[in-house]
């Protein structure tokens, strides 16, 4: 959640910061970025992404109306509340809630203002764009393909004529920085904004490389230029560095605002940005293949992570789907994977799963501009298809979805038969 503070001079400014900090602290919330600025820099300020919530400060109460309707011109999604200096509150509340329609809080009642953050939390999850668009592909044991579905997804919706970008977060095997060829300028950009801990909007396109021979619209942010710079995605382990949880926050809604399809290749070195990434995604795609040891170190590993978070936006299960990668129906069946999945207790009982057949041409992808999509013959390729489209419709040619079965307990078999 982003908040912006707005005030007549740097005095006041620094005192309602105070106060609205010690409302995000009572209120329990996460991952708030908290900006502020005097009515000055607001007239010239740059739109850029509208901040959630605007809190107008007990300094701008003689202009109170003038101010509100710069911000309203400025941020028109913005939830929008005044401050009050306590004695004109309880003298001039209600008179000014009445000629402007917004909430209004004396500067001391902390309880008011948490609520009110809240209150507009919820109805940014709700309305909002909250996740639109942005596609984690997860995995928790190397091996399984995850990287490979990744560009293949982001390939398939790309052919479809929807913009996407790539976000590469395997520090461990970044292949699909590997595969796009990217120069080492625009690594070494990544590098300096996640040492800033933010990615401002005019520099945007400084992160983004296109794909080396890839003629449809695709781009991709990829890993620093070298490897040990990548411990910004695992731990703020450096005395004043800030962590990667503030340079996903920043950079996730910029690639969402210019992308039809936001596409993160989380890798299994999970760390600070994976965990910020997650709240972010409107579906989570966990990889893993037919191998009955493979599956059960994976849920063991998601149980262990889910059981040690203290934020429950991280692990929302009902965003989750299951891809069985490389399945040849030889090991486990999908009616194994479906009783797993119920033992576990993680899953909804209706979440997908979808096996995708092993392909021999496909697994030869590598070559710029030539993903396993392009590769894969058609059956595989029908079936990536199916699987974008339930995330992210098309902008043209309908899919003929072929008839899924069904098992276990309404969960949804995706592949070949």
């Amino acid at each position: 959640m982003e908040i912006l503070v707005i005030d007549q001079s740097a005095d006041l400014i620094a005192a309602l910061e105070s106060r609205v900090n010690e409302a995000v602290k009572q209120s329990g919330l996460r991952r708030v970025q908290l900006e502020s600025c005097d009515l000055e820099v607001l007239k010239s300020r740059n739109a850029g992404i509208s901040p959630d919530i605007v809190f107008v400060g007990p300094g701008c109460f003689e202009n109170c109306e003038e101010v509100c309707e710069v911000v309203r011109n400025t941020y028109p999604r913005s939830a929008l509340g005044i401050i009050l200096q306590n004695d004109t509150y309880a003298l001039e509340a209600v008179k000014l809630r009445r000629a402007l329609g917004l909430t209004v809080m004396p500067v001391a009642d902390i309880a008011s203002i948490s609520s009110f953050l809240l209150d507009n939390q919820k109805k940014t999850r709700v309305s909002g764009r909250n996740g639109e668009g942005i596609v984690a592909v997860a995995q928790l044991k190397g091996g399984v393909g995850a990287s490979t579905l990744a560009a293949a997804m982001a390939t398939c919706w790309a052919e479809h004529e929807l913009s996407v970008v790539i976000l590469d977060l395997d520090d461990i095997n970044p292949q699909l920085t590997d595969w796009a060829r990217i120069p080492s300028g625009r690594r070494s950009v990544v590098t300096e904004l996640m040492r800033q801990g933010q990615v401002p909007v005019y520099r945007l396109s400084e992160c983004l490389a296109n794909i080396e021979g890839e003629e449809r619209s695709i781009s991709i942010v990829g890993q620093p230029e070298n490897y040990h710079e990548s411990f910004h995605f695992k731990a703020d382990v450096l005395e004043g560095a800030p962590s990667a949880q503030a340079f996903i926050e920043s950079l996730l809604p910029l690639l969402q605002d210019n992308f039809d399809v936001v596409v993160v290749d989380l890798g299994r070195s999970w760390g600070i940005a994976h965990f910020a990434t997650l709240p972010f995604c409107q579906d989570v795609v966990l990889v893993t293949d037919d191998d009955a040891m493979s599956l059960r170190r994976t849920i063991d590993s998601l149980r262990r992570l889910s059981r040690e978070t203290d934020d429950s936006e991280e692990f929302d299960f009902a965003k989750w789907r299951l891809v069985m990668n490389g399945y040849s129906s030889k090991l486990l069946q999908p009616d194994d994977v479906s009783d797993e999945c119920d033992d576990c207790g993680l899953f909804p009982e209706s979440m997908p799963l979808h096996t995708i057949q092993f392909s021999e041409s496909g697994r030869r992808w590598g070559a710029p501009g030539v993903s396993f999509y392009d590769l894969a013959e058609e059956p595989v390729r029908s079936v990536i298809r199916e699987l974008t489209q339930d995330m992210v419709r098309f902008k043209r040619g309908e899919i003929k979805v072929s008839p899924q079965g069904v098992f276990g307990k309404m969960k949804r078999l995706v592949g070949l038969h």
